[in-house]
């Protein structure tokens, strides 16, 4: 399976996931797009919602991606009907219908930067908040969560749970944990 297909198949997920809980149609979506591959999971989310109906709001707080396939993906919405928002804008601490923290993956350890510590802080906690694959911040091996990490609703992860999704105060993060297959084999686990 090509990454690409891979990231096509991710997005699709988290997609299905908002639209088993609502309707999309009118609502309004933010989605938090790193510019690695979880913020490419994100790009494909906002381009399928938005065909749905959605209104849709993507923000960069890393910045547009550089290159790979999360740079494909943001080119595929760079100029739709999506609305693009500076990270300090004052509409993200709008309510949103759904709110999808795509910035980091499960490469991600440490901590998180003062930046997007500032940025998580005013996500209305009123919204439906869910993550694509694990909550930002939080370490998908040691189940260690930064300060700042969002507390998701729900948590779509894909192909298999990780470790650190099982284990405190990750888990706690993570909420609901439901794992899609996006085409990942059992060679790889």
């Amino acid at each position: 399976v090509s990454m690409e297909t891979l990231m096509e198949n991710a997005g699709a997920a988290v997609a299905a996931a908002v639209t088993e809980k609502m309707d999309v149609t009118g609502k309004k979506t933010i989605i938090l797009c790193g510019k690695g591959n979880n913020g490419g999971d994100g790009f494909v989310m906002a381009r399928l919602i938005a065909d749905m109906g959605a209104r849709v709001f993507v923000t960069l707080p890393c910045g547009a991606p550089k290159s790979g396939i999360a740079l494909e993906e943001y080119a595929k919405i760079a100029h739709s009907k999506i609305t693009f928002l500076d990270t300090d804008d004052e509409r993200i601490s709008d309510r949103y219908d759904a709110v999808v923290d795509a910035v980091f993956g499960t490469g991600f350890h440490g901590e998180l930067s003062a930046d997007i510590i500032s940025l998580f802080s005013r996500i209305s906690k009123d919204s439906f908040i869910l993550a694509a694959d694990i909550p930002s911040g939080a370490d998908s091996v040691t189940g260690k969560v930064s300060a700042g990490t969002l507390m998701c609703g729900l948590t779509v992860t894909f192909g298999a749970p990780k470790i650190g999704m099982t284990l405190l105060p990750a888990q706690i993060n993570c909420g609901k944990i439901i794992v899609r297959e996006t085409g990942i084999t059992e060679s790889c686990f």
